[in-house]
């Protein structure tokens, strides 16, 4: 499962991350930052797909709360 690359593919997969905006959303909405993390670790530990479908699966659930308890 592992192979010789392991370590350089994990090298460039921390140069990829945009940690600027990840910041950004920390500080801007901390549940779209919930959100980007959620889609990271998907594709991290999944795939592309997992990643998305978490995502979005977050998002529709903030998106259902927001209109159960409109303010």
């Amino acid at each position: 499962m592992w192979s010789k690359n392991t370590e350089t593919h994990s090298r460039a997969l921390l140069v990829v991350i945009d940690y600027e905006a990840a910041i950004h959303f920390w500080k801007v909405d901390k549940f779209d930052f919930v959100v980007c993390m959620s889609a990271y670790i998907g594709v991290i530990f999944g795939s592309v797909e997992i990643g998305l479908v978490l995502a979005v699966a977050i998002s529709v659930i903030r998106v259902l709360l927001f209109v159960a308890r409109p303010q």
